[in-house]
């Protein structure tokens, strides 16, 4: 059989055109494949690697304020309330009261029976608005962490001698330590 000039031309350019389908197919079509794969995988593993370097100058970080944190907190003991020294405590707002030359008079308390850690104080503090002013500022001034729940102040005039007093009441609270 003899096939014309024609048909060879064809059947060359078919098989060429088949081994070309068959190399695409087989090689170059699973190697564009594996090749958009590994840039996926690479993408998450940088992903990961930035994650993980974050991480560490975060932890790195926290390691050197680690020092600077335990200095400021071996202060706090100082500043924290002891059951037992509810005496003193009492006698330090008399004494701040006094040298402001204001009345002072505890509403409420759980001085006696400390819950949940917790001292409360209710005051109310009576005299001249500088005064009251004064008494504050001393409170606030305590080695004492106190957390002010309530602050009212009121204005008032002595019916008699027609001077005009101011009258604070305010509840604070402390953390006590057992």
């Amino acid at each position: 059989m003899r096939f014309s000039l024609e048909k060879k031309i064809i059947f060359i350019v078919a098989a060429f055109a088949l081994v070309s389908l068959l190399i695409i197919f087989t090689i170059i079509w699973p190697t564009i494949i594996r090749i958009k794969e590994l840039d996926r995988e690479t993408y998450e593993l940088r992903v990961y690697l930035e994650k993980r370097y974050e991480r560490s100058l975060n932890q790195r970080s926290t390691l050197r304020r680690l020092d600077e944190i335990k200095l400021a907190v071996q202060g706090f003991p100082d500043h924290i309330f002891n059951a037992g020294e509810e005496l003193r405590l009492i006698t330090t707002l008399e004494g701040i009261a006094a040298k402001n030359k204001v009345a002072q008079r505890i509403t409420g308390s759980n001085v006696d029976k400390i819950t949940n850690q917790s001292l409360k104080i209710s005051l109310t503090i009576t005299g001249d608005y500088t005064r009251v002013l004064s008494y504050l500022t001393d409170i606030e001034n305590l080695d004492y962490f106190l957390t002010v729940q309530q602050l009212q102040l009121s204005a008032s005039i002595d019916p008699v001698s027609h001077a005009e007093t101011t009258s604070m009441n305010l509840d604070v609270s402390m953390y006590v330590v057992n």
